[in-house]
């Protein structure tokens, strides 16, 4: 099977799409943006990496000046629309860029994932694959260029607010001779080998077709507030990432959740009707003594039940994409009797 290559795009940006109007492909919205184009062919997405270079752009430009504003004018403010979308949602103040880099210890970081960020050329293959997979899976799955920058060693990935997907290569760049030390505890726990940057990909890509079901039928987990929707909607897309790839980047916290699973769902299941989400999702710097982001763990295991104790698996599948209401799917899933 032939694979498309990697596109370079110009920095007058991609053609990004308003969420209400993900499948209508019709003109601009009323915030200027451009709508992007969605395919029912995976193989027509295209992988975009120009901001990557712009980057690195941006870093030699600089010398030994890593300002905020620096990287502001030069890099997010010039930059794709995803990437201006990112900062807008993700890091919000180029300073927190521009500290990683005037860190002696964070700034080698950046230097020894440089050659891994500016060479995706290994990864093509693996993602289109993925994408292919899914479809088989997923018949109704929608796809969309992926955008790939470089961030501020805070966020993996994200679907922005109009439905792109954007990556923040930095996190999934990592190799056998990176150095490692001058991170904090929480991102050494959480930075990957550049091999898992398929499954970033296929997690985002989850996520959207969970926005495509919002935008169709008025709601999906993914827009429900409630602790248990929220894991479900990030731990069905590890779910589904796992089945599709036979792995997926969060799979650490199992490697620590596993032997205390019911525990957990002890711990679990009185706050799960709560909007607080602190203590269980998006937490890795204040976790404690365990691993961030628990809810991707019990949201996992709770499609994974269902998925097992399901007959006809495509048919499980399209439910777990599909999931409109994190409550009636665990009352479904039969996943809290499992430890009655």
């Amino acid at each position: 099977m032939a694979f498309k290559r990697l596109k370079w795009y110009r920095n007058t940006g991609l053609m990004l799409l308003a969420l209400l109007w993900l499948l209508t492909g019709c003109g601009d919205d009323d915030t200027g943006t451009t709508p992007v184009q969605f395919y029912n062919n995976p193989l027509d997405a295209s992988i975009v990496t120009s901001d990557i270079p712009l980057f690195w752009k941006t870093f030699d430009a600089a010398g030994n000046s890593f300002t905020a504003e620096v990287f502001k004018k030069d890099y997010f403010d010039v930059g794709t629309e995803a990437l201006a979308l990112f900062f807008e949602q993700k890091i919000k103040n180029a300073s927190k860029l521009s500290n990683n880099l005037n860190s002696p210890g964070v700034r080698d970081y950046y230097l020894g994932i440089r050659e891994n960020t500016e060479n995706l050329e290994a990864a093509t293959d693996d993602i289109y694959a993925g994408f292919s997979q899914l479809k088989q899976l997923y018949e109704e799955a929608v796809f969309s260029d992926i955008v790939f920058v470089i961030g501020a060693l805070s966020t993996g990935g994200t679907v922005v607010k109009n439905g792109q997907m954007v990556i923040g290569t930095e996190m999934f760049a990592i190799d056998d001779n990176t150095p490692l030390d001058g991170l904090n505890s929480w991102q050494r726990s959480v930075v990957r080998n550049r091999t898992f940057l398929p499954s970033i990909v296929i997690h985002e890509l989850v996520h959207v077709q969970q926005m495509r079901i919002a935008n169709e039928r008025g709601s999906s987990i993914l827009t429900g507030r409630t602790l248990l929707d929220l894991s479900l909607a990030e731990g069905s897309a590890d779910f589904i990432t796992d089945l599709v790839l036979g792995e997926f980047f969060n799979d650490f916290i199992h490697d620590y959740a596993d032997p205390i699973e019911q525990d957990l769902w002890r711990e679990f299941e009185p706050e799960m009707s709560n909007t607080n989400t602190t203590r269980w999702l998006y937490n890795g710097a204040n976790a404690g003594n365990r691993p961030g982001d628990l809810g991707y763990y019990v949201g996992y295991k709770i499609a994974e039940h269902f998925y097992n104790q399901s007959g006809d698996k495509t048919a499980a599948i399209k439910s777990i994409l599909e999931i409109q209401n994190g409550q009636d799917f665990l009352v479904l899933s039969g996943y809290a009797s499992k430890f009655d």
